[in-house]
């Protein structure tokens, strides 16, 4: 509404000059006609006064009043009336020959001429009138023929004057009327202007009495909006005196407003600190118009409440110029509220990044100190499985290795996640065979099914046998999880994988669908989540960390697919997928498999000579072992630091360097070999870790390690590092141990496949080292953080090899307490090390005598 009447407002002042114009016209056309009205009827009134007219009349009555005296002087004698009555006919004639009235008569021919002879006969009959009575008296009958001779002329010049000044009325009347006319046209103008403008001003009349209700409403609408915001509205003047102020105000600062108006308000709100420049604010915009408040914008800062207390607030200032004052307008917000849930939400983002960093510090630390004790656990079976055994002692051996893969395979899972939720797998897209890729999963699976009393069907007709372009090994993944899964939960059933192409685009659905027990509807909507096995039932019945889903989901995300389940209790389930696989060509699977598959990695063909860096006597004896039994020649170092002087004495064909050791770590023991100038600065140098997450491997790489073997290590793993000339990383993962104070049957184990003499010797060193060391930690409270953590590290790693759960969980919550930037707590819990030292070592000694015993 204000926009369209500022649009108005011009054609509105544009109407009102026209009219204003136009009244102007009419006043100023009738008051010109009024004047030459006026002058006309002076005109007339003038020519009646001199009798225009009868005078002309009159000359002809004069001249026969002479000629008539003449005569009754020829009879009598007496020549007095003839010279009178001759001096009223001079005085006549004179008239028309000099008055001022007769000047335009005088114009006109015909009376110039007649009145020119009229005038000579009259001069003619001069001396005789004025000469002696006697000689009038004789000459009377010569005078009166004279006359008579005039006579005609004077009528004439009668005629003609009455005619002319009859004319000159009649024109003078019709110039009168017409402007008479004009006079009254222009006043029905005038007048119809008039009534145009009552309209017009009835008209703004109504507007403005529409505006004033307006004005009105949105006055007591502003006013309601300021008394009822919860902003405070404080109004001042040039003085600083407060002029207005709202309830929200009264409630910000606790004033009152009969408190507040009138007082200055830099007494009121503002804080000691900013009084004197608020006030040299204020005397500067008054002199020069300068502002560096207001019409800024909002501005933040500490305003005073009347109890004392100093607030955080967000203001805004604005300039109004009154009538005869100017005023500042300032809107006011307590951003107490707002600054501490700001202040919280920090916080809690600190925290959530905090929670972060010790998530990805706890998944390295459990990568290395879980693949640790499994590298030690397998690789040493192993070596155990090509001894002589007798039957009951490889069917021990094989729960152990049976036990150690599925614990290897949940310690995967956790981490695959934590590699998908961080986006730190690269997908490599080439072309595969669908068909055999599909056949390879389901062939993969079928001992599990046949375990399972389970056929396993496939059904690609529709499909074909064609090439395709994705990343095989995340299909493979995908398929393998949601196969494994339909199968563990189907017995005595069928599973079957179909696959076909959605109409003309790229996307191809999979189906895997079972006819086992089913899920229930309510349930749906979280299988996918991490670590669901929807009820303890289930879990005791079918085990598995429930990962399987969420990885699947994650990977089918990652290649702009979607996944998804139907299924209901009792009757199956149906699990489906798609994701787009451009089909390249129909080739056959023979042609792509050829393609697609790596060469095989054959064994080396001669005797290496490798540098094993390892800080662990343990794994020094697992390494050292399969080496040995490869034919290679081994040398053993105990840290980066005897590392690096190795292989700068001598070349060696491999280095195994461990990451995580004393004095020099790994990385740093790789990057003075490679820019050393020692003989091993070519050398192949494979990392040795537990640490599995994609930034450890991406940074042991970018140090100059050619790759990654990510414990724990197989004597085939082993193989295929030392076989390979390119990069290969061989990754794993960290898993979750028991709250027990020993895992009883992996200590055994160890001590047993080590044989009595060197589990003996292992054992009795790692005793006296953690006595020292746990000792230390407690009776040595100023001892550097940096190297703490590293001692707390390095016993965390000997622990888990000899199979300590509590001990070794408490060592890893001070490690993790530690690089999180916790050193208080971490020194703090330190006290609890030698009680849970002291049950382990217990414990320890007794299973080691059970073993001498035995």
């Amino acid at each position: 509404m204000t926009a369209q009447g500022n649009k108005q407002q011009p054609l509105r002042w544009a109407r009102f000059g026209i009219l204003g114009v136009v009244l102007l016209v009419c006043f100023g056309a009738i008051a010109i006609l009024g004047f030459e009205v006026n002058r006309k009827i002076k005109e007339q009134a003038t020519a009646s006064s001199d009798n225009v007219q009868w005078v002309l009349s009159q000359l002809e009555v004069e001249y026969l009043s002479f000629d008539a005296a003449i005569t009754e002087a020829q009879l009598d004698g007496d020549v007095r009336d003839v010279r009178r009555r001759f001096d009223i006919l001079y005085s006549r004639v004179a008239t028309f020959r000099t008055g001022q009235a007769y000047e335009t008569l005088r114009g006109e021919l015909s009376f110039a001429n007649l009145l020119a002879g009229l005038n000579a006969a009259i001069d003619d009959m001069i001396p005789l009138i004025d000469g002696p009575d006697e000689e009038l008296r004789a000459q009377l009958p010569e005078l009166s023929d004279q006359v008579e001779i005039v006579g005609t002329a004077v009528r004439q010049i009668a005629l003609i004057g009455i005619d002319y000044f009859a004319g000159v009325s009649d024109r003078s009347r019709s110039e009168v009327w017409l402007t008479l006319m004009r006079v009254a046209a222009l006043t029905m103008a005038l007048v119809m202007a008039l009534v145009i403008l009552a309209i017009v001003l009835f008209q703004l009349y109504r507007v403005a009495q529409r505006n004033a209700e307006v004005t009105r409403t949105t006055s007591a609408r502003l006013e309601a909006m300021v008394s009822s915001t919860l902003d405070a509205v404080i109004v001042i003047d040039e003085a600083g005196l407060i002029v207005e102020y709202n309830g929200a105000a009264e409630y910000i600062f606790g004033y009152s407003r009969t408190e507040a108006i009138g007082s200055p308000m830099v007494d009121m709100i503002v804080p000691l600190k900013y009084r004197k420049a608020h006030l040299e604010g204020m005397k500067r915009h008054l002199r020069d118009g300068s502002t560096h408040v207001v019409g800024r914008g909002r501005i933040q800062m500490e305003a005073l409440r009347k109890n004392g207390e100093l607030f955080p607030c967000e203001f805004s200032i604005a300039r109004a110029p009154a009538s005869n004052r100017i005023l500042f307008v300032s809107f006011l917000r307590d951003n107490s509220a707002q600054v501490a849930a700001e202040q919280e939400l920090l916080k809690a983002r600190d925290e959530a990044l905090a929670g972060e960093r010790t998530k990805a510090e706890f998944m390295a630390v459990m990568s290395h100190e879980m693949r640790t004790p499994l590298n030690g656990m397998l690789g040493t079976m192993e070596l155990l499985a090509e001894t002589d055994l007798n039957p009951r002692q490889r069917d021990y051996l094989r729960i152990i290795e049976t036990s150690g893969r599925l614990l290897l395979h949940h310690v995967n899972d956790v981490l695959d996640i934590a590699r998908l939720d961080a986006g730190r797998t690269g997908s490599e897209k080439r072309p595969f065979n669908l068909s055999v890729l599909v056949s390879e999963v389901a062939d993969g699976q079928r001992s599990l099914a046949h375990a399972n009393h389970t056929e396993l069907e496939i059904d690609l007709e529709t499909l074909g046998n064609p090439t395709v372009l994705g990343d095989q090994q995340r299909l493979r993944q995908v398929l393998l999880n949601l196969v494994s899964n339909a199968i563990k939960f189907t017995r005595d059933g069928v599973v079957r994988i179909e696959a076909e192409k959605l109409g003309d685009s790229d996307m191809v659905e999979f189906r895997i669908i079972d006819s086992g027990i089913g899920i229930n509807e309510d349930d749906l909507d979280r299988i996918f989540d991490d670590f669901v096995t929807l009820d303890t039932t289930y879990a005791r019945e079918y085990g598995g960390t429930g990962l399987g889903l969420g990885i699947a989901k994650r990977l089918i995300e990652s290649l702009d697919g979607a996944i998804g389940a139907e299924s209901e209790l009792g009757d199956g389930s149906l699990f489906w997928f798609r994701l787009p696989l451009p089909i390249l060509s129909k080739g056959s699977a023979e042609t792509v498999e050829v393609e697609t598959k790596p060469a095989p990695r054959p064994k080396p063909e001669q005797s290496l000579q490798i540098l094993v860096v390892e800080d662990n006597q343990i794994n020094q004896l697992v390494v050292e072992e399969m080496l040995r039994k490869e034919g290679h020649t081994v040398t053993l170092t105990n840290d980066g630091q005897e590392g690096v002087a190795a292989a700068n004495l001598r070349h060696y064909d491999v280095i195994l360097m461990d990451i995580s050791m004393p004095r020099m770590d790994g990385v740093a023991a790789t990057l003075a070999i490679r820019n050393g100038d020692g003989r091993c600065r070519d050398t192949r140098i494979v990392a040795l870790t537990a640490n599995a997450l994609p930034d450890d491997i991406e940074r042991f790489k970018d140090s100059g390690m050619n790759d990654v073997l990510v414990k724990p290590i197989s004597r085939a793993k082993l193989a295929k590092a030392l076989s390979i000339k390119g990069p290969e990383t061989i990754v794993s993962a960290a898993a979750r141990a028991l709250p027990a104070l020993l895992d009883t049957e992996a200590v055994r184990g160890l001590l047993s496949d080590l044989g009595a003499e060197r589990s003996s010797k292992l054992l009795n060193a790692f005793l006296t080292e953690t006595d020292s060391l746990v000792d230390m930690f407690t009776t040595s409270p100023d001892s550097d953080d940096n190297i703490l953590i590293g001692d707390i590290h390095k016993l965390a790693g000997s622990a888990s090899l000899f199979g300590t759960l509590q001990f070794s969980d408490l060592l890893r919550e001070l490690e993790v307490l530690g690089k999180s930037g916790r050193a208080d707590e971490m020194r703090a819990k330190l006290s609890d090390l030698p009680q849970c030292w002291s049950m382990t070592r217990n414990a320890l000694e007794e299973i080691a005598s059970e073993n001498v015993s035995q």
